[in-house]
């Protein structure tokens, strides 16, 4: 029913038989906790608590018959007949109200009634207080206007009374008309059209002044040439009804009727130029200009404007009288005729262009316009897709569309004086135009909630800081609450949204994270953000909105740390160094090892190689001893075999000599010559 925030933060409430206060969690959760049921049995019920204030002497909460305080941890409570509703903080002081006593000042569990004023209230019914100006505050009375009261003097000023001045804008319901399309002031008449033909409205009753069978008037229009005749555009033509004004009656009386055989189309609106001929948008594809050659109504031409003289083509074509000229409002900007004659009179060669009056903004395909209505010079009211306030500055135009932002695109407008009257399919605006626009521009976009993996919670949207042990609210996230998220886990969902009520489904909203993405997000109504597979490292969410009138939000923050999987953490770099230094001590320990094994190996190797050198220099010296004992003997024998051939060659007895294998050796001249054989 109630509820107030102190200046730390913390949120009282006050309801049926319960009054309290919520506070954070560590996730962002506002947890209730209960202050009434500290209260003895007696005391709980109490009714409805009707209003809650906080200040810096407790927090007070207002029962029709009991006012309870909290106030260092503890309740205390005291009966006060007051009139809860009407309890207000002024100034960290609580002014309470007792329509048979007058207002007082309530300290701790003291009233104490302003002076001058204790019977003062009687009868000026319910009051509402405020502050007003610096040690004054403001007392509204429901039947005796205003009252200020100067705290420091202790005494009140003047009466003051508020009247509400007529602006004009009463509104009376007329049933008997259905299906209005279009009024007309004809001769200080106020004429209407509709499905009942033509009405003139009397005070607030209409008289049909003009009607056939199934007949439907869409608009009407006027022209100096003929000013006893109206023009009405009807379903299927158009006419001029002359209406005459009759000596006992305020009515207008139809004396005749003359209809333009040529148009056999819906007229939609009836434009007039500075010649007093007519421009009738159709409701198909053309423009339908009517030009009196005289002062005769029958005396004219009828000339018909489409694609072929160079107006869009699509439906939508709107003629406007504006600056002393004929535009054509399109949904692809705004053109206008061409002609070589100072009278600007046209026929059917004219051919139409973009109107560079209107700069680039209103002469590219995708302006779309359906009137536009001038303000003063160089300034215009647009009316279309969307609608703005138009101002022509040398080469340029500057658009304002703020103001129009919240209104349907199908409106449309009236100018009265100051004020811009707006009708769409289920409301009415009225814009002044001599008041200043206060736009919300400063407002916040916040963080609602923040998931991971399986819709795990990390952040329900209300950021704390600690204080004396205590959680209270706060503005920006603290330490404790910057998550540390699993790799695992690296999967994270952002909730938001802005504080800002106007058209809230038309808020658009733009996202970055800083650190992974490189550049803000498109603008979207989605009010979700998912990031999926983010590395490991310290980043920063960012959100901001945008609201109806383009104003860019706060940006929210929300800081958050990725850690690495198990194999990039600290750690397992450090088990790798480890196991890579182990890796390499085995390494290099094995390679030690198997020099050693080669070094014992070769020096076994060399030993051998050594020993057997060693043994074969032994073998050889033996070797050479024994040859040269047999060289010895040899020279011995030689000496002995040389003695033996000199003895033998000169001998002629047959000699032999013979191994010890009886191999035949030597045989002298002797034998030769003896046993040879001869051929």
């Amino acid at each position: 029913r109630t509820i107030d925030i102190d200046s730390s933060g913390i949120i009282w409430v006050g309801g049926l038989n319960e009054f309290g206060y919520f506070s954070p969690d560590t996730l962002g959760s506002l947890k209730y906790n209960s202050i009434a049921e500290k209260l003895p049995d007696s005391l709980q019920k109490f009714g409805d608590i009707w209003k809650v204030i906080a200040i810096k002497d407790g927090v007070y909460f207002f029962t029709k018959k009991i006012v309870f305080r909290w106030f260092n941890n503890k309740i205390t409570s005291f009966e006060a007949k007051l009139s809860p509703t009407f309890a207000f903080k002024i100034f960290n002081q609580i002014y309470v109200t007792k329509r048979t006593s007058g207002i007082a000042i309530l300290q701790d569990t003291t009233i104490n009634y302003l002076p001058g004023y204790e019977k003062a209230m009687f009868g000026y019914g319910y009051i509402n207080i405020c502050e007003y100006t610096k040690n004054k505050i403001l007392i509204a009375t429901r039947y005796n206007g205003f009252f200020i009261y100067d705290i420091e003097k202790k005494e009140f000023l003047k009466n003051y009374s508020l009247s509400i001045k007529d602006d004009n804008h009463k509104f009376n319901y007329i049933p008997e008309l259905d299906n209005c399309w279009g009024f007309e002031v004809f001769q200080n008449k106020l004429l209407t059209s509709g499905f009942f033909g033509i009405a003139q409205i009397i005070d607030t009753v209409p008289k049909i002044i003009f009607t056939k069978n199934a007949i439907v008037a869409f608009s009407m229009g006027q022209t100096p040439k003929f000013p006893n005749h109206l023009f009405v555009g009807f379903r299927d033509g158009f006419s001029a009804i002359k209406l005459i004004s009759q000596k006992k009656s305020e009515l207008l009386k139809t004396q005749d009727t003359f209809h333009f055989k040529e148009i056999n189309v819906k007229i939609k609106k009836i434009t007039t130029d500075k010649n007093g001929d007519l421009w009738l948008s159709s409701e198909n594809e053309r423009i339908i200009y009517i030009h009196f050659t005289s002062k005769t109504l029958s005396d004219y031409q009828v000339f018909f404007f489409d694609s072929k003289n160079g107006l869009p083509n699509n439906i939508g074509l709107r003629v406007i009288f504006i600056n002393n000229k004929i535009n054509i409002m399109t949904r692809k900007g705004i053109y206008k005729p061409i002609t070589n004659n100072s009278e600007q009179i046209y026929d059917s060669l004219t051919k139409f262009e973009h109107d560079k009056y209107w700069r680039t903004w209103l002469t590219k395909d995708s302006a779309s316009c359906s009137n536009m209505f001038k303000i003063r010079e160089n300034y215009y009211l647009l009316e279309g897709e969307p609608s703005a306030f138009i101002q022509i500055k040398k080469d340029t135009v500057i658009v304002n569309k703020s103001p129009f932002k919240k209104i349907s695109k199908s409106a449309d407008f009236v100018l009265e004086k100051d004020l811009i009257n707006v009708t769409t399919s289920s409301s009415f605006y009225i814009y002044d135009m001599n008041k200043k626009i206060v736009e919300n521009t400063n407002y916040k976009t916040l963080i609602r909630k923040v998931s991971i993996a399986k819709d795990s919670v990390i952040f329900s949207g209300i950021f704390n800081k600690n204080k004396n042990n205590k959680l209270l609210l706060a503005e920006k996230q603290s330490d404790e609450q910057k998550p540390i998220i699993k790799y695992k886990d690296n999967s994270i969902n952002f909730e938001f949204s802005a504080i800002f009520y106007e058209e809230p489904e038309k808020t658009e909203y733009s996202y970055i994270i800083e650190g992974f993405d490189e550049e803000w997000s498109n603008w979207s109504s989605e009010t979700k953000a998912v990031f999926t597979n983010i590395p490991e490292g310290k980043y920063i969410f960012q959100v901001k909105a945008k609201n109806i009138y383009d104003n860019i939000s706060e940006i929210a923050i929300y800081e958050f740390k990725v850690l690495p999987p198990w194999y990039r953490t600290w750690w397992a770099y450090l088990s790798y160094l480890i196991l890579l230094g182990l890796f390499i001590f085995l390494i290099v320990k094995l390679a030690l090892q198997r020099v050693v094994k080669a070094k014992i190996r070769l020096e076994v190797i060399v030993k051998e190689r050594t020993s057997e050198i060693y043994q074969q220099k032994e073998e050889i010296l033996a070797q050479s001893e024994e040859l040269e004992v047999v060289n010895q003997e040899l020279a011995t024998t030689n000496q002995e075999l040389e003695k033996l051939s000199i003895v033998a060659s000169e001998t002629d007895n047959a000699v032999i000599i013979f191994d010890e294998n009886f191999n035949l050796v030597w045989a002298n001249d002797g034998f030769l010559q003896k046993y040879t054989v001869s051929p």
